[in-house]
């Protein structure tokens, strides 16, 4: 695919980062979820070309996903996926730039713009959870994954998606194939333990959300699985100002399963918020 050839390895504080780039003008970076074989091309092949004709798109890697790779330090959380985040942009003398996160990036995407509101100028929120959600059963399916093709398959066009003929079989394949690299199965242990962790009590709170003074759009899918669409109500009425947009027949997916007309959500949004 396109995006295998088109990313570098940048140096920060936090450790080698893999980025992909396109596109000049206001900051946009992309932060994937948390699926197993999940990485910044599989999340945003449909994202990147559109989104980098009005902005200049970075789309990394989280630690411990893709071509970045595991934590120097061997801890997983969502402290140091915000240094992550922060480190990137300092990396590329960036002062600020807007959000867009799906799933588990929509969560670290909050977290920046709560704890470092200088930096972000504007919050995409895709498929994020909220703080009163319990992990579903779907949830705990994903993240109990080990190693399968065909486990892999029910994954992606089972729960992800809400049409699985969206989910070709070259996808099935270079997610799983990421999955089945040495050292990876064990890492995803870690990274699902950690994401656990960091949805405890007293850890993602209200609060943090209401903290949030950003210009911020809430997307989120009605058929959407995995994290129901409960939790975009939540987060809309805990960020001030926030708006949002309900894609139906959408699973966990808004980004691919509607592509164009996320690329033009999106795209108007940050342009307006900019303004």
């Amino acid at each position: 695919m396109w995006f295998e050839e088109t990313g570098r390895v940048i140096d920060t504080r936090a450790g080698k980062s893999f980025i992909l780039e396109a596109g000049e003008g206001p900051a946009v970076v992309l932060l994937h979820g948390s699926g197993p074989g999940a990485s910044a091309g599989v999340n945003w092949y449909r994202n990147i070309e559109a989104l980098s004709q009005r902005f200049r798109v970075i789309a990394p890697d989280l630690i411990g996903f893709g071509k970045t790779g595991a934590p120097s330090t061997g801890e997983y959380g969502i402290d140091g996926w915000i240094a992550q985040v922060l480190d990137i942009l300092d990396a590329l003398e960036l002062p600020t730039a807007s959000l867009v996160g799906n799933s588990l990036g929509a969560r670290i995407a909050l977290n920046v713009a709560a704890k470092a509101p200088e930096r972000v100028d504007s919050l995409v929120l895709m498929g994020g959870v909220s703080p009163s959600s319990d992990r579903t059963a779907e949830t705990r399916t994903v993240h109990s994954y080990e190693p399968d093709r065909e486990q892999m398959r029910m994954i992606l066009r089972d729960l992800f998606a809400y049409d699985p003929e969206i989910v070709d079989e070259a996808m099935i394949d270079l997610r799983y194939e990421d999955t089945i690299r040495p050292g990876v199965a064990d890492e995803y242990v870690k990274v699902t333990t950690a994401i656990s962790r960091d949805r405890a009590p007293g850890v993602f709170t209200p609060e943090l959300v209401r903290s949030v003074s950003a210009p911020t759009l809430v997307v989120h899918g009605m058929n959407d699985r995995v994290v129901p669409v409960t939790c975009a109500y939540e987060l809309l009425d805990l960020i001030d100002g926030a708006e949002g947009h309900l894609f139906t027949r959408c699973g966990h997916w808004a980004q691919i399963e509607h592509a164009p007309r996320f690329n033009t959500l999106v795209t108007d949004f940050l342009r307006a918020a900019d303004e």
